[in-house]
């Protein structure tokens, strides 16, 4: 393995590979639950010869690798809520497709046939056809399904306020305060950041 340039005060600096490998050995350890002691120690053993890296040192790598797996994180939360709206988009959909056919008008066909005995098999004497139609209103449970999945998407997108419920005076609940005199429920916008 190559070694390290000189710095400027002399002491070996690591190459990218290096870094990385270093980076890989942090990562673990840290998962691991090494302190930053343990790690600088654990890793100089490793590379003895080759250079020394100080607490300072690994300290910035460990950031570094905190910031990736943030960042990967935030991704990954992303990536969810991206399936997860395109789901309730496909619910959607199909619950709004469901509540405009039960809104539709409804059509009965009714065909009355009088004279004929049951079973005997002769011709009828008299036929009759009758259409009913009538207006629907919808069905409810549809509609509350669209209702229930807007709700769900508010929830992802963190679109709700708060609800914080504070005595008449506008003053907190103190702690273990019953909530049964409690008439005042106070809708707040989030705090500014």
């Amino acid at each position: 393995m190559k070694k390290g340039k000189l710095g400027k005060n002399g002491t070996r600096k690591r190459t990218d590979p290096q870094k990385l490998w270093d980076r890989m050995f942090i990562a673990e350890k840290r998962m691991q639950g090494w302190t930053l002691e343990r790690i600088t120690a654990g890793l100089n053993e490793t590379r003895a010869g080759l250079y020394t890296l100080n607490q300072a040192s690994v300290h910035l790598d460990l950031q570094g690798i905190e910031q990736q797996w943030k960042a990967s994180i935030l991704r990954d939360i992303d990536t969810a809520k991206g399936r997860e709206l395109a789901e309730l988009d496909r619910l959607g959909d199909e619950a709004w497709q469901a509540w405009e056919r039960s809104k539709a008008q409804y059509r009965q066909a009714t065909v009355i046939v009088d004279g004929v005995a049951e079973g005997d098999g002769a011709p009828p004497k008299k036929r009759k056809s009758k259409i009913v139609t009538e207006d629907q209103h919808g069905d409810p449970r549809f509609m509350d399904t669209i209702l229930r999945i807007q709700d769900r998407r508010a929830k992802i997108l963190g679109l709700n306020a708060p609800i914080t419920v504070a005595n008449p005076d506008g003053s907190p609940l103190a702690a273990g305060q019953s909530l049964a005199p409690i008439v005042t429920v106070v809708i707040a916008p989030p705090p500014a950041t």
